[in-house]
């Protein structure tokens, strides 16, 4: 069998994620309102100018179109994952002896996998996989509680850096795990079983080494699709719909004369203000903006419902935001919550299962590095304590964390929530004393 015949049996003729297709849906700047220029063109206006001989004439000018790109599937993302990893996995240790569960839970603040499971989960709802690879180096260490040859770290493999290439048996069970990817011109294709890792780089005779763990060291995450997929159609025709009203909005910006018939003098100013003298029979009115219609209103108000309801998403708008906090104050915060949770319940069965994994992986590598504890049991079971919002507080730094840590109450709002009776006046009096502070600190470094 050649090298490019034993790629492919380990490729198992994988069909791999459009990653390109979700990153532009990701990114709104490369939303198809930015991208598409023959479904969104831009607009050829007629214009008047005069050349270089004062002679008036017409020419044709592209003008952009008003291209809005709405940041939905980043929102979604966020939003989901705070709510399955916004709280600390925690751990149940079943077995009396702890020697194995102290080590592990080292091993695991070591790596900051609190951190790691929201990339993970991030990249999944992003990419709709990824992986994470456990590998040692040999350097001594005490991190684990006993004298360690080597020092354990792992690696999040997502779909934008690495082909991933997952194989299972009849049964379900990870039978192989390849990754490809570039390092300079040349191609690696490596392949993790339980008893072996394969490098393969270009079509050159792969190097062979003997996986001493016993357990192929890499633990898959899937998912069916991404968070989004469901309402990419919805964002777009709301894009759309945006970025018409933003091109009705340019166009009526300024007022438009409409004149019939002879026009006798140009407006010209008298006590009143401004005259337009018109001949006989001759009229002249302003060009209304046209309203949005009823129906195109409600078609915004129907997307926007249909995004949120569809993905699970709460609105933590500063608009929304204070009927949220006035739901949470009348101790029915729990229900506002329930689609966010269900979400989030019907991924945990995946998650559930690949932390038990990433559990055994460790186990492996922590009885290798320390092989007197090969025959000591490791019986943990993996809690995910979904993200819950009980009081305005959280609901605050949720919104916060939502909202790119922007502020949602207003410096006055929130003076008026403590009960200052001024707050204008009382945010001039911070703003002088602040001044004065600095006065102060500038002229005594001035004095030194």
């Amino acid at each position: 069998m050649t090298t490019a015949e034993q790629i492919e049996r380990y490729k198992g003729g994988r069909e791999l994620p459009d990653i390109k297709k979700f990153k532009n849906e990701y990114d709104p700047k490369k939303h198809e309102i930015f991208t598409n220029i023959l479904k969104y063109p831009d607009r050829d206006v007629l214009t008047d100018y005069i050349d270089e001989n004062s002679i008036e004439r017409k020419r044709t000018i592209t003008v952009p179109l008003n291209r809005i790109g709405l940041p939905y599937q980043q929102e979604i993302t966020t939003v989901a994952v705070t709510f399955l990893f916004g709280k600390p996995v925690s751990y149940i240790n079943n077995s009396e002896d702890t020697t194995l569960y102290d080590a592990f839970i080292r091993l695991h603040d070591n790596l900051k996998m609190q951190d790691i499971y929201k990339e993970i989960a991030e990249n999944c709802s992003k990419y709709t996989e990824c992986a994470i690879l456990t590998y040692s180096i040999v350097e001594e260490n005490d991190i684990y509680g006993f004298n360690s040859p080597g020092k354990v770290y792992i690696k999040l493999l997502t779909p934008d850096k690495y082909n991933l290439y997952p194989m299972f048996d009849n049964n379900g069970n990870m039978t192989s795990f390849s990754r490809e990817f570039k390092v300079g011109d040349d191609t690696i294709f490596e392949v993790y079983t339980d008893e072996e890792i394969i490098t393969f780089t270009n079509d050159l005779t792969p190097v062979i080494k003997k996986n001493d763990y016993g357990k192929i060291p890499v633990v898959y995450f899937p998912y069916p699709e991404t968070e989004w997929e469901c309402v990419q159609p919805a964002i777009e025709r709301l894009e759309a719909i945006y970025s018409n009203s933003a091109e009705s909005n340019d166009r009526f910006a300024f007022p438009i004369l409409k004149l019939r018939g002879t026009v006798t003098g140009q407006l010209s100013k008298d006590k009143s203000g401004r005259v337009l003298q018109l001949g006989e029979n001759a009229d002249a009115e302003f060009v209304n903006q046209p309203n949005a219609t009823e129906s195109i209103e409600k078609e915004i108000q129907r997307l926007e419902k249909v995004i949120r309801s569809f993905t699970a998403t709460p609105d933590f708008s500063f608009e929304n935001i204070i009927s949220v906090a006035n739901i949470l104050a009348s101790g029915n915060g729990a229900s506002m919550f329930i689609g966010p949770h269900l979400k989030a319940m019907k991924r945990m069965p995946m998650y559930i299962s690949n932390l038990k994994r990433q559990i055994n992986v460790f186990k492996s590598f922590l009885t290798f590095l320390n092989p007197a504890w090969r025959n000591l049991e490791l019986n943990i079971e993996p809690q995910i304590n979904l993200f819950k919002i009980d009081n305005e507080e959280a609901l605050v730094k949720f919104a916060m964390e939502a909202n790119g840590n922007q502020p949602v109450y207003s410096q006055e709002y929130t003076m008026k929530m403590v009960g200052v009776k001024d707050p204008k006046t009382m945010i001039k009096q911070i703003q002088d004393e602040a001044n004065m502070r600095m006065e102060l600190t500038n002229a005594n470094d001035f004095t030194a």
